[in-house]
Order: C-alpha cells, then structure tokens, then sequence
C-alpha cells in the first residue's frame, strides 16, 4: 500500500504541474520501486509457506511423505504467483518517462507514463483483503484440526461467507462499496484528464484542434478542460454504482466507459449482497421466535375474552330483541364464531407446541440421546446376576434416574413405572431417606423466598401495598414509555421551532428582529428540556435494568 500511495503521488505532482522527471516526482518514483521489489520477495515468501502448509496437510490427512524443503521451482510454478508478482512487481522506475497518444471516437488525447502506472498500481488494494481474510481465520480456534475432521477447506472462500453473515455483513460491504468508488473513481479521473493540458506535455499532436474540441455524437463539440478534482469523479461512480446516472458527469473515453460498466455491475452485486445480509439478519433466531409465538398466544388469551364478550352480547340482544349497535349491525355472526374458535385454539397452545422448528427438533434430538443412554444403563441393570453385588446396580439405577429427571414429568414418569416394574410396589429406604431430603430443602427455599419477598416489599418497614415504585417492573416500564413520547414531543418542537426561524430568514427578515429571537429562545429551552428528558430515559432504562429484567 506504501508504494501504491507512492505511485498516486508521483502522478498527483505531474497534475499539478510538477516536471516528470523533476526531483520530487522521482523521490516517489524511487520508494514505488522499493515497495515492490519488497512486496514481490514478501509474496515469494507467503506462497513459500503455502506450499509447505499443503504439504503438511497432505501427511495429516493422507499419510504422505513431508518434504519440508520447498525448491524455488515449486514457488515459480504457481500460477497464482506469477499474477500476484505481476499486479505488485509492475512499476515505473525512476529517471523514466514518456506520453503515451490515445484516440476515443477522433477524440485526441495524451496520457503520461506516471498516469498509467500509477492506475495499474492502485490494483494492489486487493491486498488488504488478503489482510482481513487472514484476520478472520486467525480468531478460529483449532481451525487446522477443525478443517482436517470435517474434510473442509476453511481458507478464503469460507471466511468470506463467514464475513458476509449477519449484521458484520453491514460494514464490510459498506468498506468494499467505498474502496470500489475511491479505486473507481481515480480510474475515472485519471482516463479523463488530458495530458495536453499540462505545462509539461511536449507532444505535437496537442497542437492539434481535436485535442483541444470532443465531440460525443460528431456533431456537437466542446472544449476539453480537465477536472481535477477527486470528489466529483467519486460522485460519477458513486451514482453509476446505484445505476442511477444523473448524467451532469458523463465519461467521455472507452476507458472511463469500462470502468462505468464494472462499477455498474459491482454495485448491482454488492447491493444484493447487502440484501441478503440485511435479510439473514432480521430473520427471528429460535429464542425469538419461540418469544414471539408465546406473546402470540398471550395476545390470544386477551383476545378470548373479548370476542367471547361480544358474541354473549351480540346472541342476548338478538334473543331479547333488542336493538343492535352500528358496529354489531355490521358484524358478521358467522365470522365472529370463527375468529372466536380460531383464537380460542391459539389461546389453548401449550408453550412447549410454541416453539421454533428448529428448537422442537434439537430438543427431540436430545431426549433421544438422554432414552438412548437410559436404555443402556437399564439393559446393563437387567443384566446384573441376582447374586451380584448390589453396588453395581446402585449405580446404573442412579444413571437411569439422573437421565430421565432431564425430561421433567415425562421421566419422572417413566422412573416411576421402572420402579414399581423392576423393585415391586416396596419403598427404596435410601430413596425415601433422599424424598425427605429434598422436601426440606425445597421447604426451606420456599421460606426464605418469602422473607427476600416481603424484605424487598416493605424495606425500612414499609407495608407491602405501599411499596416504592423501583421495585414495581410494570410501573418502570410506563415510565420510561411516558419519558421516551415526551423526549419525542419536545424534540419535534425544538426541530418545528428551528425550521420557522429558517423560514423567517428566508422571507427576509431581519435576523435581529424580535420574532426569530423568540424562536432561538423557544428553541434553546425546549432542546434543554429534551436533554434532561433523554438523561431522564437513560437513567430509568440503566439504573433500573436489573430490575426490569
């Protein structure tokens, strides 16, 4: 990246007049050269130690011989090095120059060596990638023994996918989206810049009349003037790059055309890439869905009420002859039985029905797991010869309980029907001794619940009914409600208040006078206010937050 940022320089200082082969302007060139011997003998090394890895995964996994000795013919054999070595290595060297004609549509232009090269060295970004890549597999715990088990190659295919998963997807797109426009962009403005307009542009053919006039049709023609600034060629990309194309900067070159379709078509794939990444990450993960069904089906249970109301009232009007409301006039009897059935059936799930699918099938999943182990402790009990020792059925009766008591009622259930099948309808001494045990414990929990509940009800000897609203979840809840719609209130009044006294300016009016000096004042308190308003929400959300929780 240092020599690409040399490489800009030195054609930055020819754009603003500096000789080409002027001290400055071969400084750069002389760094650009460093920079990519340096890069270039850094690549040999990186594909060096790439060659050594795959064979060091060759006899993990296949039992190949390890060569730890790695030729330079095995380096100069890849492919993938000589292009590597050829977007890095290429450079203009100090002391050289030239101009190098174009002709687009009998349009004459000149472009100078430090142009050209220094639009090919800007390819080198593509480095940074390589950095980011690197990074994201670095932070994989055991990915080497991780890719060997599971025969998957994680490299840069696999951290890619991994980067461009869930809402991390937002900022690398947006860094790829900007270094397309800034890359892009200086593409653009590099083509469309003439060299005929420098001071230091000997060519003859400048001289000529269409190198001074374009024309775009053949029939129009205008003065070329470079522009030379680097936000407006972002802009052009940056619109083309959202296939919009306003058209107040068109490119006028067969080069800047390409680089204007490449950028059209990276903008169509990075904008789908941001899609689904946007889409993958608002999708309901299970714990959210499953919370959504449950609030569903509370919703429901409200509802019930409610319809099973106006179905009473609508049935007794119509019975008694009454006269019916408009909107029970509107009604629909029929519909209201079927919305009352329907929210019934939902009010009646059970909560283990609400979960995701996804979450239904791990968990059948692990009971079978927990059934599957059971079945093989019970298989090893009825196995034990009767005159064993008794220990080891102590054991395998204890796996068979701790096992089934993860399933809750279902293994109680089931340790129930074992027991009577296996010991008869006689009490377990030492499994009494343990019923007693826990009974007690739970006994004692429940007591000094009760005495953390009315601590934290009546503290300092407060009656439980006139507790403090701290302690209230349902009353923090409005509260903060009440806080976030007049932080809401007042700020649109502070922003109404800002755009009057605009207006007022706008209309002429002087900026002294006493009508938009009284907006300036109703605008500064009503923005303090929100401040305090805003400190006040934060405060609740924050300092209360253990509790609401």
């Amino acid at each position: 990246m240092v020599g690409c940022g040399a490489a800009v320089a030195q054609n930055e200082l020819v754009f603003q007049g500096f000789g080409p082969r002027s001290a400055a302007v071969d400084a750069m060139k002389w760094v650009n050269t460093a920079c990519s011997l340096l890069t270039v003998a850094w690549l040999y090394r990186s594909h060096h130690l790439k060659v050594l890895f795959k064979r060091v995964v060759k006899h993990l996994r296949r039992g190949y011989d390890l060569q730890v000795e790695v030729s330079l013919q095995d380096v100069l054999s890849r492919r993938l090095f000589w292009a590597e070595a050829v977007v890095c290595g290429i450079h203009l060297p100090p002391f050289v120059t030239w101009e190098q004609r174009a002709t687009s549509r009998d349009n004459l232009s000149v472009h100078r060596a430090e142009t050209i090269f220094s639009v090919i060295n800007t390819l080198r970004v593509y480095l940074c990638m390589r950095c980011v890549t690197d990074w994201y597999l670095a932070k994989l715990p055991k990915r080497h023994t991780i890719a060997t088990c599971s025969m998957c190659d994680l490299s840069t295919s696999f951290a890619f996918k991994g980067l461009m998963h869930g809402w991390s997807a937002i900022p690398v797109i947006s860094a790829l989206w900007a270094m397309l426009l800034l890359v892009a962009g200086y593409w653009f403005r590099a083509s469309e810049n003439t060299a005929c307009q420098f001071a230091s542009t000997l060519d003859p053919i400048c001289l000529d009349q269409k190198a001074r006039f374009w024309s775009l049709d053949g029939v129009s023609y205008f003065e070329k003037v470079n522009d030379l600034y680097m936000q407006n060629a972002v802009w052009a990309m940056f619109i083309t790059s959202l296939t919009v194309g306003y058209g107040d900067i068109r490119a006028t070159t067969m080069f800047s055309r390409s680089v204007a379709a490449v950028v059209a078509l990276g903008g169509i794939i990075l904008a789908a890439l941001l899609t689904a990444s946007l889409e993958s990450a608002l999708a309901w993960d299970q714990r959210e869905l499953s919370a959504l069904l449950v609030l569903q089906r509370e919703s429901a249970r409200h509802q019930l009420v409610v319809r099973a109301a106006d179905l009473i009232v609508y049935w007794w009007r119509r019975r008694r002859g009454r006269r019916l409301t408009r909107r029970q006039r509107k009604a629909d009897p029929w519909q209201m039985l079927v919305d009352f059935k329907r929210t019934k059936r939902m009010a009646q799930v059970e909560v283990e029905d609400l979960s995701a699918d996804s979450a239904k099938v791990d968990a059948i999943f692990s009971r079978t797991k927990y059934l599957e182990s059971a079945v093989q402790a019970l298989v090893q009990l009825a196995y034990l010869d009767e005159g064993a020792d008794t220990k080891e059925s102590r054991v395998a009766w204890r796996k068979i309980s701790i096992l089934l008591a993860c399933e809750g009622p279902f293994g109680a259930k089931v340790i129930e029907r074992l027991r009577r099948a296996l010991l008869g309808d006689k009490e377990n001494p030492q499994e009494a001794a343990h019923e007693r045990v826990r009974q007690e414990a739970v006994e004692v929990a429940k007591r000094r619940i009760e005495e953390v509940e009315e601590a934290s009800n009546g503290r300092q000897g407060r009656p439980a009914a006139h507790k403090s609203w701290r302690w209230d979840r349902s009353e923090i809840d409005r509260r903060v409600m009440r806080a976030n719609a007049q932080v809401a209130a007042v700020g649109c009044a502070s922003v109404l208040f800002a755009v009057l006294q605009h207006e007022l300016v706008l209309r002429d009016y002087d900026v002294g006078g006493t009508e938009i000096l009284l907006l300036k004042a109703a605008n500064t308190v009503f923005s303090a206010v929100a401040c305090l308003l805003l400190y006040k929400v934060y405060w609740l959300g924050e300092g209360f937050k253990p509790i609401r929780e």
